[in-house]
């Protein structure tokens, strides 16, 4: 990987989606790690949800940030997760998440960085 590839990857407010994730969380940091309560309740949320086959954690960052990709059940929906991550995520966590699906559409509460 080029240098100035990796240094836009480290710079980016967040890291790179798993390939082929219906669905992700992602949990940064503001120089002073994740929220770890938020991050515990939307793990445990997920571990128990019925339409959850697996959840891949993938680390990538120096302060614990990292983001988990949610598999699916058959016939399960990730629209149906991503609305009720809706209230887990707090509005004022003490490092930014972010949810993603995999058609882009999102919400979070990180700041968005302007793009040059």
């Amino acid at each position: 990987m080029p240098w100035h590839a990796l240094l836009a990857m480290l710079a980016a407010p967040g890291a790179p989606e798993p390939k082929a994730c219906p669905l992700s969380v992602r949990f940064g940091s503001y120089a002073m790690g994740i929220d770890q309560a938020a991050a515990q309740r939307i793990e445990r949320f997920l571990e128990h949800h019925s339409h959850v086959a697996a959840v891949e954690r993938h680390p990538w960052g120096r302060e614990g940030e990292y983001t988990l990709c949610v598999r699916l059940k058959p016939r399960a929906r990730a629209r149906t997760l991503f609305d009720q991550l809706k209230p887990l995520v707090p509005s004022k966590p003490r490092g930014p998440i972010h949810v993603v699906l995999a058609n882009g559409e999102s919400f979070g509460t990180h700041r968005q960085e302007p793009h040059g």
